[in-house]
């Protein structure tokens, strides 16, 4: 709708009211990207938390697959196919964003991650198929490759279309909340799939998941490509120049960066790690049947999938991204100590759960771009993802070894808790640009 007013030399002029100003917004070419770009990691996270929701417990799982067929498959041996995933990122984000911003560009790293994924993807499902362990390793290791350097280039390209334009948190959470619903996708699907048909069947679906991915990662491409050509966006840093990235620039990264990246490191190690066996969780402290408990976990996907447009929309209008990751980190310490010490119900407490996970995404993210130069941007988010991987490398496989030693009640949350006061003492110490 317009408003019209008549200026002092009698001239008409219109003024847009808020609906034309959102209608105008909406037709804007980067969100249609936006909307294509959501799909790019949802294969990747539908299919990295198989071992959570069809790994190991009741029902139809990989456990009982092997079991069957007389083979041993351990909670360890579940927690290590995250491990793995995990351990090559610590060091190979890094080298994704390096590749990105330096040698191959965001289109063409896009189409190889998107590729690895895919490939590990099948790799898994022949694993799962033939019962053999050490190719189910070899297919998470492979998909690691490729799905964290993926979002790597995700967040850049998604950066680089709304860097100069309006709505970069709500970017942020419109596509990590679709990732989440790759996510909650699985757990709400997979034990299902694999109840009526088979645990094979169940990972098969996931690639065709990844297919998704690969077949919007063409779409992104092609989008780009045009959207440079008519000017709508700058050509990417390593077009102007192909000497512009040093690996030495880490260290002259600024101290506001290893401040959020050390809030990520010890956050992300406060939640995933009980969503690899929270289905366990709460089939053993709740007394949840395997459906039950799967839905619960796919209710803190949902909650986070819903909340973080709204999160990052409110953090593009009133800013003060500090004080989001406060709040986020208070929330994780409180939820953690209520799943020690109470019986609130599992529901509850998992879509809270998912809540304070919109809130921290959607103050970490978006703040990488307004704290580093455009030149390193995929350098940036490399390092922090190969830093968040350090830690999602190395608790699951503690927290596997105490489910296999001990009762598996309130042993599972109390590592990420003793590294919440670490968080905060990082998280004091931050300044941030908004």
């Amino acid at each position: 709708m317009m408003d019209v007013r008549v200026s002092d030399n009698g001239d008409i002029i219109e003024e847009r009211g808020c609906c034309g100003v959102l209608k105008e917004e909406l037709l804007e070419l980067r969100w249609r990207v936006l909307a294509v770009a959501c799909f790019l990691t949802f294969g990747s996270y539908y299919i990295f938390d198989f071992p959570g929701s069809i790994g190991t417990g009741s029902g139809a799982t990989i456990e009982q697959n092997f079991k069957v067929r007389g083979k041993v498959y351990t909670q360890e041996m579940n927690q290590l196919l995250y491990s793995v995933y995990s351990w090559p990122n610590t060091v190979l984000a890094i080298f994704g964003g390096v590749l990105i911003d330096k040698y191959l560009g965001i289109r063409t790293a896009m189409l190889l991650f998107t590729f690895l994924v895919l490939f590990g993807a099948f790799l898994f499902w022949l694993g799962v198929y033939y019962t053999t362990y050490p190719l189910m390793l070899t297919a998470r290791v492979l998909f690691g490759l490729g799905g964290e350097s993926l979002s790597v280039a995700q967040s850049a390209y998604v950066a680089r279309w709304f860097k100069h334009g309006r709505g970069m948190a709500l970017a942020f959470g419109i596509t990590i909340s679709f990732a989440r619903v790759g996510s909650s996708f699985n757990f709400l699907f997979s034990p299902k799939i694999a109840k009526a048909w088979s645990v094979e069947m169940a990972a098969l679906v996931g690639i065709f998941s990844c297919l998704i991915s690969f077949a919007s990662c063409f779409i992104l491409v092609l989008a780009d490509i045009y959207a440079v050509r008519i000017g709508y966006i700058r050509p990417a840093p390593q077009e102007e120049n192909k000497n512009v990235m040093k690996i030495s620039d880490a260290l002259r990264l600024p101290f506001a960066f290893w401040i959020l990246s050390t809030i990520c490191v010890f956050c992300y190690a406060a939640i995933f790690p009980f969503i690899g066996v929270g289905k366990n969780f709460f089939e053993v402290k709740y007394g949840y049947n395997s459906d039950k408990a799967s839905g619960y976990i796919s209710a803190y996907q949902f909650a986070s999938a819903a909340g973080s447009p709204l999160i990052g929309l409110l953090v593009d209008n009133v800013g003060r991204n500090t004080i989001w990751l406060i709040t986020a980190s208070g929330c994780f310490l409180l939820l953690h100590v209520l799943l020690i010490v109470t019986m609130i119900p599992g529901l509850v407490m998992t879509i809270a759960m998912g809540i304070a996970y919109s809130v921290l995404v959607s103050g970490l993210w978006p703040s990488i771009p307004w704290v580093v130069g455009e030149n390193v941007m995929g350098f940036s988010y490399g390092i922090m993802t190969s830093l968040q991987n350090t830690g999602l490398a190395v608790f699951p496989i503690i927290v596997g070894s105490l489910l296999d030693e001990y009762i598996p009640n309130a042993q599972m949350t109390i590592l990420p808790l003793l590294l919440l006061p670490l968080q905060g003492m990082g998280r004091r110490m931050g300044v941030f640009p908004r």
